[in-house]
């Protein structure tokens, strides 16, 4: 058990910056893991077999256990189409909120190559000026009709930017 008197080093503004852009989609939240850990390492945090961050305070009864999830929603790249594109698969695979993957459209994102380097890319968006002619639009909250422009215009460039199976995909976000 570690002692109140400590601190946390510091600032409110700068770790929550620092943990607004690291990416923890399910599957992927070590480097979350370990920056909490950095921040409270006064207070002596373990780590048990499934990577949660454990911290006791105090000693005695009652006990109390506070629990704050660590990962978000996200994507994996699931397919890399022949012209470059990526295609996702959601994480978690449970119901999100109603119109979660539309609201991915026509933004930023960052794919996590397997050295761990980060390769921006972009989700393709329906453009609204050309959607009011189409007979049978396509659905912007169907995962299948998520693609990913990272640049590329082959498999193998998109590969060779870094771009695989499984790679972790987020949004691009920002502390404002």
């Amino acid at each position: 058990a570690a002692s109140t008197a400590h601190g946390v080093p510091g600032s409110l503004a700068s770790n929550l910056k620092t943990f607004v852009k690291t990416v923890a989609i399910p599957g992927y939240e070590n480097n979350l893991a370990a920056e909490i850990r950095a921040r409270l390492r006064a207070y002596s945090p373990t780590t048990d077999n499934l990577g949660d961050v454990i911290v006791t305070l105090g000693k005695g009864s009652p006990r109390r256990l506070i629990v704050a999830p660590m990962d978000e929603p996200g994507y994996v790249v699931s397919h890399i189409t022949p012209d470059g594109y990526l295609q996702l698969q959601r994480l978690p695979q449970f119901t999100l909120i109603p119109l979660f993957n539309e609201l991915y459209a026509a933004q930023p994102v960052r794919i996590e190559t397997a050295s761990g380097r980060w390769i921006p890319g972009v989700v393709a968006g329906i453009s609204i000026h050309l959607l009011p002619g189409r007979v049978h639009p396509p659905n912007p909250n169907n995962i299948r009709n998520m693609y990913v422009d990272v640049g590329a215009s082959t498999v193998a460039e998109a590969r060779r930017a870094g771009a695989d199976l499984l790679n972790p995909v987020a949004l691009d976000r920002k502390l404002y």
